[in-house]
């Protein structure tokens, strides 16, 4: 297949599958073998936007040391991918996928990003999502509680960055201790922000995660709703968690 848009979607459905329905340890005997199948791709592409696809998903799923090695001499620009130069949003993307695989030096690699971003208002965004990639759990939480805020949830595409990264697979087990508290915004969320930013807002919550504990934190929250809780937004939580409770059927004991 070389039909652009297809691949993508195929690829997104590999990065659901590789995250929500592999267990750690089903991820680590395959790492090495789905790396270099992407990375063939990769080299093999010869369409610019082939190549980008490719890239992408081997960023996202990216986990043997070898590859996040060779990721974060992209990063450093002493490596280069033929035909497809990297461009500061590609430099970012790969910033925090560096950043929530506890690299060393995520810090350095943090201020370096920031410090290459020239445009004022694309250099306040990253330093808005920034606070969700910290490897200091604290600090994740205090970024995520800040959110109570309504003039914090301004820029909601921001924040909607920032919860992709806090809710990351690796980052996972922590976030999951926030769950309860994103549930509970959601009435606020809904009401304050621009349409759809409540299935946003939900769609990025949830996106990492797939244990059966987070799964049970959501279906009570739904059983305890007051009887007075909008429906639209109820349906709306029973449809964002549908793959989650998947997900989680498959790693019940």
């Amino acid at each position: 297949e070389r039909d652009v848009q297809l691949i993508g979607e195929w690829l997104d459905d590999l990065n659901i599958v590789w995250w929500r329905f592999l267990t750690p340890a089903q991820r680590a005997q395959r790492a090495s073998d789905l790396e270099a199948l992407l990375r063939g791709r990769l080299d093999a592409a010869t369409e610019p936007g082939l190549k980008s696809a490719w890239f992408a998903a081997l960023r996202n799923v990216a986990t043997t040391p070898e590859t996040v090695a060779w990721l974060r001499a992209l990063w450093q620009r002493e490596a280069t991918i033929a035909g497809l130069p990297l461009v500061e949003a590609d430099e970012t993307a790969l910033a925090y996928a560096l950043a929530v695989r506890s690299v060393e030096g995520e810090q350095r690699l943090l201020d370096e990003q920031r410090d290459r971003i020239s445009n004022p208002d694309r250099k306040a965004r990253f330093e808005f999502v920034r606070g969700a990639t910290s490897a200091d759990a604290g600090e994740r939480e205090r970024w995520f509680r800040a959110l109570e805020d309504p003039a914090a949830r301004r820029h909601e595409t921001w924040v909607l960055e920032g919860l992709r990264v806090l809710n990351h697979p690796l980052r996972a087990d922590h976030a999951a201790a926030l769950m309860p508290k994103a549930l509970d915004m959601l009435l606020e969320v809904h009401r304050t922000g621009a349409l759809l930013f409540d299935a946003n807002w939900m769609r990025d919550i949830l996106r990492g995660h797939s244990s059966p504990k987070v799964a049970a934190t959501v279906s009570s929250f739904i059983d305890n709703l007051p009887a007075d809780y909008p429906p639209r937004i109820r349906a709306l939580i029973l449809q964002s968690s549908d793959l989650l409770m998947r997900a989680a059927r498959t790693r019940a004991p």
